[in-house]
């Protein structure tokens, strides 16, 4: 690009931008087929969520910045044991942060790692939340967000552009590792979803 003119360079850069958009795309659409045939493998073991949302979120940190939001993970002592794909979690927590930081304009998106107990006060599930203060989702795209190629944003609300896939694999993703995933939203308010898996030991005990 040393001998293009300026505005060679912004046609470049919007070639790039597209076709880098095409690509995902595709990605999205493979996951799809794979996850309607049921042919993505899950290679379960115990893992620590606190280490694996740090690193998330500190590869989306230079992205929120460039947008003037504040990304951030409230430290945890939590150090209890979840059973799950640590490269398919990986996916579904850099896919809700990345959706936080395109619909947030300003403000802030806070992570944090709870736990849950059970009727005997035993720890029984890990919860990752994941707050933003975004444009939200009105009432009635909020039960029909998980669906597949279903915006929420309108076009004329949000400049962000997507197929409607990526939490329809969140989703997918979650619930194949005995997981759930929840969402409250508030139109001009922001988004809280709540993703949570069973504790390994809490598993075992059923068994």
């Amino acid at each position: 690009s040393d001998n293009l003119t300026e505005k060679q360079i912004s046609y470049l850069a919007q070639v790039t931008k597209a076709s880098n958009r095409l690509g995902r795309l595709a990605e999205d659409l493979l996951r799809v087929t794979q996850i309607d045939q049921d042919r993505i493998q899950f290679k379960p073991r115990g893992i620590h969520l606190f280490p694996l949302l740090k690193k998330v979120v500190r590869d989306f940190k230079p992205k929120a910045a460039a947008k003037g939001v504040t990304l951030s993970l409230t430290s945890s002592q939590l150090r209890d044991t979840v059973r799950l794909d640590q490269e398919r979690t990986e996916q579904i927590f850099a896919n809700l942060i990345d959706n936080a930081i395109k619909y947030t304009e300003q403000g802030a998106i806070k992570v944090w790692l709870e736990s849950t107990e059970d009727q005997q006060g035993l720890k029984s599930r890990l919860t990752v939340n994941i707050r933003d203060t975004g444009i939200g989702i009105g009432s009635r795209n909020v039960e029909e967000i998980f669906e597949k190629f279903h915006r929420a944003h309108r076009p004329e609300v949000s400049r962000e552009q997507g197929a409607g896939l990526g939490l329809y694999i969140v989703k997918s993703f979650v619930e194949k590792q005995n997981g759930t995933i929840t969402v409250k939203s508030r139109t001009g308010k922001g988004t809280h979803f709540a993703v949570s898996f069973p504790l390994e030991q809490a598993r075992r005990s059923k068994q």
